[in-house]
C-alpha cells in the first residue's frame, strides 16, 4: 500500500507515488555511501521492521523521533531525497531535460552527460558521479 500524492496540472489530476519522486533504495544507498546527508530529507527508507524495506516521511515518522528511541536506527534509516533536495547540493550548472524515453542531466562546465529513467534517481546518478570526482562541494 502506497501512499499516493495529488497534484493539478493543467485542471487534470496527476497522481504520484513517494516511488515516483524520491530515489530508488538502491540509489538512496549509493548516496548514503557517497556522503549525501541522511538527516535533513523529508522522505526516507527504514528497514527498522526487518525484512520490510518501507518508505516513510519524517512527518508520520520522524527520523529525530527515532533516533531518541534508538540512536542505532540510523543505520537502518536512508535517506530517500527528492530530485529537488538533490539538486540543491549539485553545483551550478546542471541542467536536467526530459524527453520521451526518460532524462538527461548535462554538468554544462564539466563535460558530462548522463541519461535515465527517473529524474530523482538520475539526479543521484549525478552526484555520486561528481562526488567520486570530487566535484562536490559540501554545502555547511
Amino acid at each position: 500500500m502506497f501512499r499516493k500524492l495529488l497534484f493539478l496540472t493543467n485542471m487534470k489530476k496527476l497522481t504520484m507515488t513517494l516511488e515516483q519522486i524520491c530515489v530508488s533504495k538502491e540509489w538512496a544507498e549509493k548516496l548514503k555511501e557517497a556522503g549525501f546527508p541522511q538527516k535533513d530529507s523529508y522522505f526516507y527508507w527504514s528497514t527498522v521492521n526487518k525484512p520490510n524495506i518501507v518508505l516513510k516521511d519524517k512527518y508520520q515518522h520522524p527520523i529525530s523521533q527515532a533516533l531518541t528511541i534508538n540512536p542505532h536506527w540510523l543505520d537502518e534509516i536512508i535517506a530517500a531525497p527528492t530530485a529537488s533536495e538533490i539538486l540543491e547540493r549539485l553545483p551550478i550548472g546542471i541542467d536536467i531535460h526530459r524527453s520521451d524515453v526518460g532524462y538527461t542531466c548535462h554538468a554544462v562546465n564539466k563535460g558530462i552527460l548522463l541519461t535515465g529513467y527517473t529524474e530523482s534517481n538520475l539526479l543521484a546518478k549525478m552526484y555520486c558521479y561528481l562526488e567520486s570526482k570530487n566535484l562536490i562541494k559540501v554545502k555547511d
